[in-house]
């Protein structure tokens, strides 16, 4: 799968699928390939915006990757809150459209744990495949320098312009 920011793999041992997810490196860098991607289990809180930590239990929540939902506080605040109850990744789904989640610069050295936006119509349609058994790895391939179908476009003009001119040339 080829995605503008990061990879969602999630799987449950004999199933396995791939969603695109929007990932922010300045908070914290995720692995570059699937292998050495950190596998946590997903726990379903998206009946929360988690904005803050009432009625959460720190011992339910603690080692694994959050999936709440968008709205009523920022970004960071969200992040913080995960991390203070000791949940190793933060997804956030998403009904409206998917931006890169940012902060001010002095919140991004606040929080060490993974934190994504996805949608939340992937998030139902993992449930739907998967139910409540759900194990993620979240990674971010390199981007290529070189965009193939820029150096196909280059090729396909080169090669136009120069058999025109030789064309043009013959018939002389």
């Amino acid at each position: 799968i080829n995605c503008q920011e990061a990879i969602l793999h999630i799987s449950n041992g004999s199933t396995e699928r791939e969603y695109c997810i929007v990932h922010n490196h300045s908070w914290t860098p995720l692995s570059q390939t699937l292998d050495t991607a950190t596998q946590y289990p997903l726990m379903n809180m998206t009946s929360t915006v988690l904005c803050n930590s009432t009625g959460i239990s720190p011992d339910v929540v603690k080692g694994k990757a959050l999936v709440v939902t968008r709205g009523d506080c920022d970004f960071s605040q969200k992040a913080l809150v995960a991390q203070s109850l000791g949940a190793t990744a933060l997804l956030i789904a998403s009904n409206t459209s998917l931006i890169t989640p940012s902060a001010n610069d002095s919140e991004y050295a606040k929080v060490h744990i993974p934190l994504a936006l996805m949608r939340y119509r992937d998030f139902l349609e993992a449930q739907q495949v998967f139910g409540e058994r759900m194990l993620v790895k979240l990674y971010a391939p390199p981007h290529s320098k070189i965009d193939p179908s820029i150096a196909l476009i280059l090729l396909i003009s080169i090669v136009t312009v120069a058999l025109g001119g030789y064309w043009s040339g013959a018939c002389e």
